[in-house]
């Protein structure tokens, strides 16, 4: 995730899933547009999901319809802290 744009990745019944485009934040609400995605009913789709942040836990949740089939999307995320390169080596030698 950038400022502007998000990128997803998983399996689901041992097929690939993703999809990635642009993302808003207004009032409370979390809006992505999907630019690609392998499931191509979701292609072009605008969804504006619920949303809240507990410390380092993101909350979102959405219900919609996409090409006549229902979705219900509800997740918690865990922010991931940066770290330099080499600290996330286990065969790294401090300098």
């Amino acid at each position: 995730m950038t400022d502007d744009a998000f990128a997803t990745t998983g399996r689901a019944a041992g097929k690939f899933d993703g999809g990635a485009g642009t993302w808003s934040y207004r009032d409370g609400v979390y809006t992505e547009c999907i630019r690609i995605h392998s499931n191509e009913a979701l292609m072009g789709e605008k969804v504006a999901f619920s949303c809240r942040l507990e410390g380092d836990l993101w909350h979102h949740a959405a219900d919609f319809v996409a090409k006549g089939r229902r979705y219900v999307i509800d997740e918690v995320w865990r922010r991931l802290r940066r770290q330099p390169c080499d600290a996330a080596r286990p065969d790294a030698v401090a300098p």
